[in-house]
């Protein structure tokens, strides 16, 4: 159960991220000025929730790859160097 887990923290802040880029554009009532801030607030939100995901994904992954546990992320943030090809080489090496 905590595999998967893992799995809905990393799926879940790709979704707030995505969320968050989604939600820059949505207010035209207001100044060019507030427009601008809201779209930087918007996209700082979104990429403090893929660093999030990424930072999780660093620290789980290699651990779940060494214990031959299968990984359904989305691959953005499967850590640069390994791939899902890797840990399913790794479970037929075992």
């Amino acid at each position: 159960m905590l595999i998967e887990e893992m799995r809905r923290v990393i799926v879940f802040l790709d979704w707030k991220a995505n969320w968050w880029v989604g939600q820059s554009g949505l207010r035209h009532d207001v100044s060019n000025e507030v427009s601008d801030g809201l779209h930087a607030y918007a996209a700082k939100q979104a990429h403090i929730m893929r660093s999030m995901a990424m930072k999780f994904a660093s620290m789980w992954y290699p651990e779940l790859v060494k214990n031959g546990f299968a990984v359904e992320w989305p691959l953005q943030y499967i850590p640069l160097g390994t791939s899902v090809t890797d840990s399913m080489s790794d479970d037929e090496d075992d």
